[in-house]
């Protein structure tokens, strides 16, 4: 595939510094940093040239990389969700709070998993209706605090949602698709709720707690989702062989990356080691 136009003034070969987009919620707003769509697109830049980021993943003849975001929950609560396919690992940027998995407590007082999800679908359509606060629905989704630089790892069809206040990084599967379970907010891009569709495929077990594990001195695997994994490097660190790029963010410092000095979101090619001097996460297939 040739090169766009705009993507040719590039080195195609040399690392991209990404170009944030911002994009408001009723819940606070997103950062995202490799994204693109309708609402909006990010960018790329190299030596002071700009372009879309998607003129530049065309350029290298890919159709996405890992998306980068950061979630700013100001507002509200986000949306309570699941996905069918799509994996999201966040990194806390300071102590909040997130909803992830079912109440196990009161899964068993149900005794039957049938009725446990009947009830908490009664519960959900109740509270869509304006008959019962979020509370009702509350009672059924375990909730647990973290702290700044903790990890937590969303897996398909596990419900989720990041509380007021929170604050993190997220990779996570680059395609647009979830299943809203409930919300305390208005839904940007829908007029129903999805709980009776989902409601046979939640999964009830408890969600896998996230276990980084060291890779090499200073550095540590958060997490090894679908399709990609997610590091952290607090110095130098050589990177598996094969990887066809990491998309990062630099948390504290800067991250030197293809002998190119970078701070806040990155994207290299085939990159052969991240040097750190501070703190920084990064994704990429093969990680």
């Amino acid at each position: 595939m040739q090169p766009s136009s705009t993507a040719r003034a590039l080195d195609l070969r040399r690392p991209v510094a990404l170009v944030p987009v911002t994009v408001e919620k009723p819940w606070g707003r997103e950062v995202w940093y490799s994204g693109f769509e309708t609402r909006g697109e990010s960018g790329v830049r190299q030596n002071g040239t700009r372009v879309r980021l998607s003129d530049y993943l065309r350029g290298m003849g890919w159709a996405e990389v890992v998306l980068l975001k950061e979630l700013h929950a100001t507002a509200g609560d986000l949306y309570l969700e699941v996905h069918e396919t799509k994996s999201e690992v966040y990194v806390a940027r300071a102590p909040g709070r997130v909803q992830h998995g079912m109440n196990q407590g009161l899964r068993r007082r149900h005794g039957d998993d049938v009725e446990f999800r009947r009830a908490f679908l009664r519960a959900a359509e109740a509270y869509e209706r304006g008959a019962v606060g979020r509370e009702a629905v509350d009672a059924f989704v375990a909730e647990r605090e973290f702290a700044g630089g903790d990890v937590v790892a969303v897996e398909p069809w596990t419900p989720h949602s990041l509380q007021q206040g929170a604050w993190v990084v997220e990779f996570q599967t680059p395609v647009f698709e979830r299943l809203i379970l409930a919300s305390s907010t208005p839904v940007a891009t829908q007029d129903h709720w999805d709980t009776g569709r989902a409601l046979p495929r939640i999964a009830l077990d408890p969600p896998t707690a996230a276990a980084p594990e060291p890779v090499a001195p200073g550095a540590e695997r958060l997490s090894a989702a679908r399709g990609f994994g997610v590091w952290r490097a607090r110095g130098p660190v050589r990177l598996p062989d094969g990887v066809p790029y990491v998309v990062g963010l630099v948390l504290d410092g800067v991250a030197v990356v293809g002998g190119e000095r970078m701070e806040g979101g990155f994207l290299a090619p085939a990159p052969e080691g991240v040097c750190v001097e501070g703190e920084a996460v990064f994704a990429g297939p093969g990680l």
